[in-house]
């Protein structure tokens, strides 16, 4: 499926859950009206007994054998309405309850289909990028062939540089020292590959993230950095840089010693939320704010979801010290897809 269609599709899922979430508040609406009709009608039956309670107490009092009086119109439509209003209350929690059922289940189907598509997309993602790294292999293949073919020529014209004069010695003197020099130069064009490599896989600020925050009210954040890893120090000096742009408070940022828990990618500290993407998080936010929120009261704050996303952090951890609003990020060493550390050039 290309980015179009799979935009197309979860789009349409996401207006599907929008649907049935303003229908399950709907329904909390008419749940509501039916409880209330149920305490009136109850409350109605409780006046009946009292005022029957109140009668026989008068008869026993009065202690005269006297004629039945007349059934009271009153006392008995009072009760009859009682009983009324509690069987269509009854009635209505009892069809708002089944209708409920009906709207949460289509709501769990459509997020399992939303959740569903991005993992196809992304395995549709890594078989692509297996296949080329299968044709990679292959014309790495291809090339050692053709560089032991140069080699074996080479030995050949070495052979026939043995017949030549003195003057040809003298030739193959310089072509050798001709080879040494492309030795030198091809061992310094893959030091140079090596630190193009690293450079061009440095980690860097989502550039959404800096118009995501206008959106959102700014906080407090503190930066910190494991051991003296010089791409994460840049990456966390790029994040405070950021988060201060964006009106946020934010010190200086603090080096760490080295910890076993937080050497890898960027760890997000904050006061309710505790997870771990063992893949990395889902690059669309509403993804991330519904795996967050499931078993969740409370929706998570989206700026906790923001930085999820633009700093493809797969860890959270939880500091109830913190106060309400307020973030600790400390990064680590830069990771590969495949949770390897980066090559570094030599």
């Amino acid at each position: 499926m290309d980015a179009s269609a799979l935009s197309r599709a979860a789009a349409a899922l996401e207006r599907d859950i929008r649907a049935l979430e303003n229908a399950s508040d709907s329904l909390g609406n008419w749940l509501e009206f039916w409880i209330v009709l149920v305490v009136i009608g109850v409350s109605l039956e409780v006046i009946v007994v009292v005022m029957e309670y109140r009668h026989g107490l008068k008869d026993l009092r009065r202690g005269v054998i006297h004629s039945p009086e007349k059934p009271s119109s009153r006392m008995f439509l009072t009760g009859l309405l009682g009983a009324v209003f509690v069987t269509i209350g009854v009635s209505g929690e009892l069809g708002i309850d089944f209708a409920a059922t009906d709207v949460h289940t289509k709501l769990r189907d459509r997020n399992r289909e939303l959740v569903d598509l991005f993992r196809g997309s992304a395995a549709a993602a890594n078989e692509r990028a297996g296949n080329a790294f299968e044709r990679a292999s292959k014309a790495d293949e291809r090339s050692n062939l053709l560089e032991l073919s140069n080699l074996k020529l080479r030995n050949d014209l070495s052979v026939a540089d043995a017949r030549i004069t003195a003057e040809q010695v003298k030739l193959h003197e310089a072509q050798r020292l001709m080879a040494v020099a492309q030795k030198e130069s091809a061992e310094s064009q893959r030091k140079l590959n090596g630190a193009l490599i690293t450079r061009l896989m440095d980690r860097h600020v989502d550039i959404r993230l800096p118009e995501s925050l206008k959106a959102l009210p700014p906080a407090k954040a503190e930066i910190s950095v494991v051991n003296s890893d010089a791409e994460a120090i840049v990456f966390a000096l790029e994040i405070r840089k950021t988060l201060v742009e964006s009106g946020w408070n934010v010190g200086s940022v603090v080096y760490l010693p080295t910890s076993p828990a937080l050497k890898e990618s960027v760890t997000i500290f904050n006061k309710g939320i505790e997870a771990f993407f063992g893949v990395g998080p889902p690059e669309h936010p509403a993804i991330t704010a519904e795996l967050l929120n499931a078993g969740k009261r409370n929706r998570v704050d989206a700026r906790l979801v923001t930085f999820i996303v633009a700093l493809r952090s797969r860890s959270l951890r939880r500091d109830e010290s913190l106060e309400d609003g307020s973030f600790r990020i400390v990064v680590g060493s830069n990771m590969l897809p495949n949770g390897a550390p980066l090559p570094s050039a030599k």
